[in-house]
């Protein structure tokens, strides 16, 4: 689940394919940075991270902060909600 200011999009291909819709090119892409502020052990199996973004680009650098709920699925750290703005 993806939730950002246009609403939330459930699966990863969809939010994926949102992705590549809005940055098609690697110019328009950007660099993309992480800062993790906070981090903390639900359980065995899940935690919860909070952080800031920047995307630096042509079009001018954008910034926002974000929420992450990680869980381990199959032996693998997957993000299952992603809270962006």
């Amino acid at each position: 689940m993806y939730i950002g200011k246009k609403g939330i999009t459930y699966g990863w291909h969809k939010t994926l394919s949102n992705y590549k819709s809005r940055y098609p090119t690697k110019k328009e892409m950007g660099q993309l940075k992480f800062e993790i502020i906070h981090l903390s052990k639900i359980s065995d199996h899940h935690y919860f991270m909070v952080g800031k973004w920047r995307l630096n680009r042509e079009a001018g650098d954008i910034m926002g902060h974000f929420s992450l709920l990680w869980g381990k699925i199959n032996k693998e750290w997957v993000i299952i909600a992603d809270h962006s703005s």
